[in-house]
Formats: structure tokens, sequence, C-alpha cells
């Protein structure tokens, strides 16, 4: 006999005298399957479930102008990355030393 995942035996379908499968016999109502609630109605029943809430992220503006405005790039090679050079820049604004790949 198969087991259907809940520990419980599977009752075997009977074959009537024509070779047709009858349909198990409907006496007891737990064991057919009854389809999961929504999620909003699940959330505190299982203690278990590992539900995070999704990270907030700012909103991202994006760059209308050339990375030379904003940034000096000197010709000073920090490294060889797998598509080019990765160069040095500094931000015009507050100097602060940055790197260009």
């Amino acid at each position: 006999m198969l087991q259907n995942g809940s520990g419980k035996e599977k009752q075997p379908q009977s074959t009537n005298t024509d070779g047709s499968e009858s349909e198990p016999p409907a006496g007891n109502p737990n064991q057919q399957q009854q389809p999961a609630p929504p999620a909003e109605e699940r959330k505190g029943t299982d203690p278990g479930s590992t539900h995070f809430p999704l990270p907030v992220y700012p909103k991202l503006d994006i760059k209308r102008n050339a990375v030379t405005d904003d940034y000096k790039i000197s010709s000073q090679v920090l490294g060889l990355g797998i598509n080019g050079k990765v160069l040095e820049c500094f931000n015009k604004k507050t100097g602060e030393k940055c790197a260009l790949k």
C-alpha cells in the first residue's frame, strides 16, 4: 500500500466485475484533501514558516550626464577585471577617492 504523505495508508481502489475502477468510499471526509487557504489566512497558523518581509530600497535617480562631469578620472590602473581596467577616480565635489570599472 502507498502512503499519501500524512502517515496514513491510502485506501486501495476496488475493481468492478467489468474491469472499471470504482470511486473510493466517501464515508470519512477527513481523508479528502482540502485546498490550502490563501496566504493572508495562513499568517499566524504555522509557527515554523519562514516569511521574511521584502527589503525596502530607496528610489534610484537615473543620471543623465557623463561620468566626467562628477568625477575626475586619473590614468592610475587599480586592477584588471574580466571586461577591462579598473581606474582610480575622484569625486569633484567631495574629493572622495573611488574606483571606476
